[in-house]
C-alpha cells in the first residue's frame, strides 16, 4: 500500500475528506436566511405575540423574536453581530434582524487537494483510488456543475515512459470518471511527464492532479 499524505486546508469549507471550499475575495450573493430552532429569552422582553404563520410551524416551536437576538453553538448574539462559529470561510453568517441566523455565501472555489499516486510504471488505479474517485465524481456532479475539470499526470524523472506514461495516468482517471457518470466532453486530460516536480519523493511525483475551471 502507497503512503498518501493528508490534505493541506488553507482557507476552506469542507466538503469531504479530500474536496474543499476556497475563499477568495469578491462579490457576494443574496443572503439566505436559516431558522434558529432555539432562542434565549431576555428577561426584560416580553413574549412575542404569534402571528398565524409561527402557530402554524411545527419545525421552529420558538418563533424568531429580534429583541431575543440569536443562539448559535451554545452562544447568545445581538442582532446584527458576526457569529465566528458559523463563519466556515465561504460563509458569513450573522443574527438577522428577524431574530434568524442570515448567511452570506462568498466567492468561492472548489479545490480537489488530494492528487491520485500511482506505482512505479504503472497507471493502473487500485481500490484507494477508486474510493477517491467516487469521492470526486459526487462533488463533481452535486457542487461543480458549471466548472470543467483538468486532468494532470506526472511521472518520475527515471520512470520509462516518461510524458506518454503521465498522459496514460490522467486518462485511466479520465476514464473512470466518465463510467461514474462525468461527462467526457467536461474533461481535459493532459500528462507532462517530469517536468513539474513537487519534490524528490518519486511517490509524490507518480500522480495525476486535479484542476478545475470555471466554464
Amino acid at each position: 500500500m502507497r503512503s498518501r499524505r493528508g490534505v493541506v486546508a488553507l482557507s476552506v469549507g469542507l466538503l469531504s475528506s479530500s474536496i474543499l471550499l476556497s475563499c477568495s475575495a469578491g462579490s457576494s450573493s443574496s443572503a439566505v436566511t436559516e431558522s434558529q430552532p432555539v432562542r434565549t429569552p431576555s428577561a426584560s422582553a416580553p413574549s412575542p405575540k404569534p402571528s398565524a404563520s409561527a402557530s402554524a410551524s411545527a419545525e421552529d416551536p420558538h418563533p424568531p423574536d429580534a429583541r431575543r437576538g440569536c443562539m448559535a453553538h451554545g452562544e447568545h448574539y445581538e442582532v446584527g453581530a458576526k457569529i465566528p462559529s458559523m463563519d466556515d470561510g465561504c460563509n458569513t453568517c450573522f443574527c438577522s434582524s428577524s431574530g434568524h441566523i442570515a448567511c452570506t455565501l462568498l466567492n468561492c472555489e472548489i479545490q480537489i487537494q488530494q492528487p491520485v499516486r500511482f506505482e512505479p510504471g504503472s497507471s493502473a488505479l487500485d481500490k484507494d483510488d477508486r474510493a477517491l474517485l467516487d469521492e470526486v465524481a459526487r462533488v463533481l456532479k452535486d457542487q461543480a456543475r458549471d466548472y470543467r475539470l483538468k486532468l494532470v499526470g506526472h511521472s518520475f524523472k527515471r520512470e520509462a515512459g516518461g510524458e506518454k506514461l503521465s498522459k496514460a495516468r490522467a486518462t485511466a482517471v479520465r476514464d473512470y470518471l466518465v463510467k461514474a457518470g462525468i461527462p467526457e466532453a467536461d474533461i481535459e486530460v493532459v500528462g507532462v511527464g517530469s517536468t513539474q516536480p513537487i519534490g524528490d519523493d518519486a511517490a509524490n511525483e507518480r500522480r495525476v492532479e486535479f484542476k478545475l475551471e470555471k466554464r
